[in-house]
């Protein structure tokens, strides 16, 4: 009996044997492996473990995957309120006449004393003067300074410009006008207007029905009297305003020339075939519409032996001997 009890042992202990893997250790994981699988944890059960795990590391990658194939969002650009060239604020609404009239009835800064607002200052017109002067030409400058008034005083006659003395007096000339000049009379301002114009004194006189002074009637025939007057001329060029007048045409603001018209005595204007409305626009050559020759032409009157007038009479040109 005892023998056989010892036959079984050694028989168990075979079996045992037999089932471990040859030629391998036990190990500390096969010894948990099997006190696993002693504990009820199947092969079946370590498998779906592993699968499981497996599938979460595909998942994650395709994750990544997808990330990296999406555009990086793009960071919102930050505000910057002192940088005054990144943006620009929007105009302020303007007031308006209402706005300002509240604003001014809260008087924030005390009510306004009302202080008595003193009349504007009127400046009392020149009067003509009583100077023996006379105004026999006149040709304005675009400026002023540059303009030319031709003025008989003591007898003769002689071209101004502003701010020159009159014939040594102490009168000046200021402004010279189309149909006036203003004088400096020590310190009191006066107008000379040209002969025939409504303020000068000759006008206001025949306005009034006095008889107002003109040359003796002729005694010897139109010749004579017609060469009489070119003699005079020709010594005293400076005369020829006295009988015949130019005043300032312009167009536009631009000077075109100067219309002619009788003086003192119409005889030289008739006989040297001078018309009303015809209108100067050269003297002995010299451009009466530019300013810079305009001037030149009555500088040179005193100096001048002959004076050809160049007119303009229906859109055609006439030169008209003036004095031989």
């Amino acid at each position: 009996m005892q023998q056989l009890t010892t036959w079984v042992r050694r028989l168990q202990a075979r079996r045992r044997q037999s089932k471990r893997p040859l030629g391998l250790p036990q190990t500390r994981a096969a010894s948990t492996a099997g006190h696993w699988m002693r504990r009820g944890f199947g092969t079946d059960k370590l498998t779906l473990v592993s699968r499981l795990c497996w599938l979460g590391v595909f998942g994650y990658a395709a994750v990544l995957l997808w990330c990296i194939g999406q555009p990086l969002p793009m960071a919102a650009p930050q505000s910057a309120p002192f940088a005054a060239s990144a943006t620009k604020s929007a105009p302020a609404a303007a007031l308006t006449e209402a706005d300002l009239g509240v604003i001014f009835q809260q008087q924030w800064f005390g009510a306004l004393a009302n202080k008595p607002v003193a009349p504007p200052v009127v400046a009392a017109p020149a009067a003509v003067t009583k100077l023996s002067f006379i105004l026999r030409g006149v040709a304005p400058a675009s400026d002023p300074a540059r303009s030319v008034a031709v003025i008989e005083a003591q007898g003769r006659q002689a071209s101004y410009m502003p701010g020159e003395a009159i014939a040594g007096s102490a009168v000046r000339l200021l402004k010279v006008e189309t149909t006036q000049v203003w004088l400096d009379n020590g310190g009191v301002t006066e107008l000379l207007v040209l002969p025939g114009e409504p303020s000068s004194p000759a006008a206001s006189t025949k306005s009034a029905g006095v008889a107002v002074s003109k040359p003796a009637a002729p005694t010897a025939t139109d010749a004579s009297e017609l060469a009489a007057l070119r003699d005079e001329i020709a010594r005293e060029p400076q005369k020829i305003f006295s009988y015949i007048r130019l005043s300032p045409v312009r167009k536009d603001n631009v000077l075109v020339g100067y219309r002619v018209s009788p003086g003192v005595n119409r005889l030289l204007f008739e006989h040297t075939g001078l018309k009303d409305k015809d209108i100067a626009v050269a003297l002995n050559g010299l451009d009466l519409t530019d300013d810079q020759q305009a001037q030149q032409a009555l500088r040179e009157l005193p100096d001048l032996t002959s004076l050809t007038l160049t007119v303009v009479r229906d859109q055609i040109r006439y030169d008209i001997l003036i004095s031989p």
